[in-house]
């Protein structure tokens, strides 16, 4: 069973895929179709974002660490749903880089 949150979260950033095209790109989205639709034909960089978490959440990858496959905090998950890396292994980038490494992220446009 999916947790509340993540549903809630999956809701919060289809709306906002719903705001970025009509504010950004005046495309109102039919509430039929889904917005994954609406987002194969833009490369916005927030967009890109957005669908690949919406992908994840689909595949039950959401909240997976890509470098060592366990939890993401919810936290950070919350602040930033695109966020694809643990706080340790994002610690542990950083500090291989020496502080170098800007922290994975979505930007609100």
């Amino acid at each position: 069973m999916r947790h509340s949150w993540l549903t809630n979260l999956q809701r919060y950033l289809e709306q906002e895929v719903r705001r970025i095209l009509r504010d950004h790109y005046k495309v109102e989205v039919d509430k039929e179709t889904p917005v994954r639709y609406y987002l194969d034909f833009k490369s916005d960089e927030r967009l890109v974002e957005l669908r690949d978490a919406l992908d994840r959440i689909d595949r039950g990858k959401f909240g997976v660490c890509l470098s060592c496959g366990g939890p993401i905090e919810i936290h950070l998950l919350k602040s930033s749903p695109g966020i694809q890396f643990c706080e340790n292994c994002l610690d542990a980038l950083q500090e291989s880089t020496s502080g170098h490494v800007h922290s994975p992220s979505l930007h609100h446009a």
